[in-house]
């Protein structure tokens, strides 16, 4: 098979959209099915549509996200339909956005994290939105998945919304979770390794988040010390930027931003995700954070909030815990002092993330499943 793969972004770097532009690529590639890039594609008239933004932002209390505008996307359809040919199979779009217009004869397939209506007033940059990107950010929505053959999302959250939201017949719409974006992974030799190391040090939590407050960087920040409070001594490591302002107690390790795009940088988190003990992602919204699919590659519980689509990757006593996104920091730090201190429950937490990875939550299973999904839909 022969697709068009379609990126907002730029599909050869391991960094755009977290390198899942990159990744999915690679994943389909593997299962034989000849990737021909169409991206990144131009926003043309950026500056425009950023005063427009300001003027809805500070004259009218409004958001108005710029993504969100018909013209964008139809400038993102018009790059693509330039670039098609009789030579490609299907067009493959990673996100609604660059076929919400696009007008073709091939099949379309969508991947996508999220819907339009799931992530307004879940995400802070789509909260108090404009009144006329309510419209723009629906009417395309529902015309790309409209277009769309076969519509893919990596979680069961996602999913539901483009059946209830958007009246998406069930049979169009499957779920398939993102593999890890990692070059290694763990075997069992490595796992057993890492997870003896861990138990013979301090308890250590690992936090990877841009976004500090959707993230729950505070709440991060209060689990560790809640926990040197109660006597188990804890460091946090912290992947990403700093509050300005604020000073770093001195437990945290503040590690700063990490290239995942150099040699440097994929060590220092794979030596970072094999020497903790539990990752922390305490978030008030996410959909899809592959952070944590690339914990269970390292044999790595992770603890999240039940939110958006993240109960799709982590399952509770499986590869981590989940908990209410009003949880505290006590229950968190009662739960972590529990299973740090039985290290045989531990232990077949740690292995059974790994075993996770291993049947679901890797891109030889994710490549797979898409394959086998398109092939369906594509046929006679």
């Amino acid at each position: 098979m022969n697709v068009a793969y379609v990126t907002t972004g730029d599909p050869s770097s391991v960094t755009a959209w977290s390198g899942l532009f990159y990744y999915i690529a690679r994943a389909l590639n593997a299962q034989s099915i000849d990737v021909d890039p169409i991206g990144p594609l131009e926003r043309r008239y950026e500056s425009f549509f950023k005063g427009k933004e300001a003027i809805f932002r500070y004259l009218l209390g409004r958001r108005h996200p710029r993504d969100r505008e018909p013209f964008i996307a139809k400038h993102f359809a018009r790059q693509v339909r330039a670039l098609l040919g009789p030579e490609h199979d299907f067009v493959f779009s990673v996100g609604t956005l660059p076929i919400a217009c696009l007008e073709c004869e091939q099949p379309i397939v969508v991947w996508s994290d999220a819907t339009f209506a799931a992530i307004v007033d879940f995400y802070p940059v789509y909260t108090n939105v404009s009144s006329e990107t309510l419209r723009n950010g629906n009417a395309l929505e529902a015309a790309a998945l409209q277009r769309s053959r076969l519509v893919i999302y990596s979680s069961d959250w996602a999913a539901e919304s483009a059946i209830r939201d958007y009246g998406i017949d069930r049979e169009r719409v499957f779920v398939v979770p993102f593999g890890a974006n990692v070059d290694g992974d763990f075997n069992e030799e490595d796992a057993e390794r890492a997870i003896a190391s861990r138990l013979e040090q301090i308890c250590r939590l690992l936090f990877v988040g841009v976004e500090w407050e959707r993230k729950g960087g505070p709440r991060a920040v209060e689990i560790a010390a809640k926990l040197n409070e109660s006597g188990l001594p804890t460091e946090l490591d912290v992947v990403g930027p700093w509050p300005r302002g604020v000073e770093a107690p001195s437990f945290v390790n503040r590690v700063g931003f990490v290239d995942k795009s150099s040699h440097e940088g994929r060590a220092t988190m794979r030596r970072l995700l094999a020497r903790s003990h539990f990752l922390l992602l305490p978030a008030k919204a996410d959909c899809s954070p592959v952070v944590l699919n690339e914990a269970a590659a390292h044999a790595l519980p992770a603890l999240a909030t039940d939110v958006g689509g993240i109960p799709s990757i982590v399952r509770d006593g499986v590869n981590g815990k989940l908990f209410a996104r009003d949880a505290g920091a006590a229950e968190y730090s009662a739960y972590i002092h529990d299973v740090v201190s039985s290290p045989d429950r531990y232990r077949r937490l740690a292995l059974s993330s790994l075993d996770e990875y291993h049947r679901r939550l890797n891109w030889r299973v994710a490549g797979a499943s898409v394959r086998r999904l398109v092939e369906e839909a594509l046929r006679p």
